[in-house]
């Protein structure tokens, strides 16, 4: 009997043993079987990860096959800069006439006395073949008391454009001043065109334009104040049209602070030095809107 109660017993401890062996590993299972559950989760996400980025992949590299064979087809840059040279005496509005039209958001309020200055502005765009062509005019812009300097660059380089700016009036004047005219024609006397218009100025430059600026010191009608003002300056004009069979020769009246006569200036410089195949249809369309404008005087009949 006691035998048998010890057999019981033991056995009842070895099966209560085995049962909660049995419930640990079931619960182990279990935990392992949610484990793999996660982590088979995680791997479906990282494989569809990579295989959204293997497709960026993909497209990026399309992206760049593209871009390389845009690159490849469209056309190479080119530069062709024509220089125009402006001179004058100090005051007379050399640097509101040429900046305005380089820059048109420039307030003239703020402009100061230069000793040289370049403003560039591109007048057109050419497509030929393969190469984009951009055209520039390249503005010098010499300071009032440089203009012996100034001389010097039209004698050693090449310039297409020669502006010769010339005031009825000094700073703040009201009226004509006949004593500033005078100095401004002895300023550019015939001696001194003589050393302006040398042989490499003269094979090089298309046109020269006389602007005789601040035409609203004088009164009465536009025409009327132009014919005055050419009169002020006949002197000057004169010894300038001695040149007009060597190069284009023109006067123009005008007021750099009103704008009269300013569009009609650069337009002539376009006419005048850019080659007709450099046209392009932006350029054509403000050439017909500001063809309105008054007309140079030209060679031999200023």
């Amino acid at each position: 009997m006691a035998v048998s109660l010890a057999l019981a017993t033991a056995w009842y401890l070895t099966y209560a043993w085995s049962t909660r062996k049995l419930a640990k590993a079931g619960s182990f299972a279990a935990m392992l079987s949610e484990k793999s559950l996660s982590l088979e989760f995680r791997l479906s996400e990282l494989v569809e990860e990579l295989k959204r980025r293997a497709s960026w992949l993909d497209h990026q590299d399309e992206e760049i096959k593209w871009l390389q064979k845009e690159l490849q087809s469209r056309p190479r840059l080119a530069r062709q800069t024509y220089k125009i040279l402006t001179l004058g005496v100090k005051g007379t509005g050399k640097t509101s006439l040429t900046l305005k039209w380089a820059n048109p958001l420039t307030d003239l309020g703020m402009i100061e006395g230069t000793k040289i200055e370049r403003y560039e502005r591109t007048v057109s765009h050419i497509l030929d073949n393969d190469v984009m062509t951009e055209h520039v005019f390249r503005i010098g812009d010499w300071g009032g008391e440089q203009i012996v300097e100034a001389q010097h660059e039209l004698i050693k380089d090449e310039i297409h454009g020669l502006l010769i700016v010339v005031d009825l009036g000094g700073e703040g004047a009201r009226c004509v001043q006949p004593e500033r005219v005078q100095e401004q024609i002895r300023e550019f006397e015939p001696q001194a065109l003589r050393f302006l218009f040398g042989p490499t100025m003269v094979a090089s430059c298309k046109a020269v334009v006389l602007f005789i600026n601040k035409s609203d010191l004088i009164p009465g009608t536009p025409a009327a104040a132009e014919a005055a003002a050419k009169q002020h300056f006949s002197p000057l004009i004169e010894s300038l049209m001695r040149y007009a069979p060597q190069v284009d020769m023109s006067v123009i009246v005008g007021s750099a602070s009103s704008g009269h006569g300013t569009h009609h200036l650069w337009c002539h410089f376009v006419e005048k030095i850019l080659p007709r195949s450099a046209y392009d249809e932006q350029l054509v369309q403000r050439m017909k809107r500001n063809s309105g404008g008054p007309r140079s005087d030209q060679g031999e009949g200023v």
